[in-house]
């Protein structure tokens, strides 16, 4: 079920609001601005020439290839060892949470876990499971994980999170029914993913 809007707003005749009109109260400025954003294109594309200004142009791309070479331009681009670590699992976490997915994720346990730790660990695990399948310790921890997390996301996780949708149908069709464990743990993923975090578009269609 789609949360309810912040603000109840009734149904009304978009030709009945006249945008040179000052609103009344809030009501009547909400209706303006959807008003004004359905007569908003949903793409704006420029006709201006800009050929005018190639006289400004310091250097090519072309030029610059050949100024910076792709070999040295690659090792100016590639992140510092300290960063990798830092946006990554060391062996020692990876070794860490293995240990703790043995045991169920307690309260006492994730409670202690740092925010970082939270949105790490669970990026792993979801590769994890896309890339060596279901497995019900480690969807229990992804659960538990998953209902520490808020929104907005972090890019990664958001990342992590579609990709755990788009694995959980696949799995889900190799199910004989719906009501074995896979498949529904595999539908509380795709419906935590698509609409309790926002990718609406990965959501399952809703049968009435």
């Amino acid at each position: 079920m789609e949360p309810p809007p912040f603000t109840p707003l009734k149904q009304f005749d978009v030709q009945s609001i006249n945008l040179n009109e000052v609103p009344g109260d809030g009501y009547d400025f909400l209706k303006h601005v959807i008003v004004e954003r359905l007569h908003c294109p949903e793409t704006v594309v420029t006709d201006k020439d800009f050929s005018q200004y190639d006289t400004n142009q310091t250097i090519w791309c072309d030029q610059f290839l050949e100024k910076f070479p792709h070999s040295d331009n690659d090792r100016r681009l590639v992140p510092s060892e300290i960063w990798q670590q830092g946006a990554s699992l060391s062996q020692q976490d990876k070794n860490i949470l293995h240990r703790f997915i043995s045991t169920p994720p307690l309260i006492s346990i994730v409670i202690r876990l740092t925010e970082r730790s939270v949105y790490r660990a669970l990026e792993y695990l979801i590769t994890e499971f896309i890339d060596s399948g279901y497995e019900y310790e480690r969807a229990h921890w992804m659960f538990a994980l998953m209902c520490c997390i808020g929104v907005p996301l972090q890019h990664s996780t958001c990342a992590a999170l579609r990709e755990l949708a788009r694995s959980c149908r696949k799995l889900r069709r190799t199910c004989e029914c719906a009501d074995c464990e896979i498949a529904r743990a595999c539908s509380v993923f795709i419906c935590l993913s698509a609409r309790y975090f926002g990718q609406l578009d990965l959501a399952d269609s809703l049968v009435s």
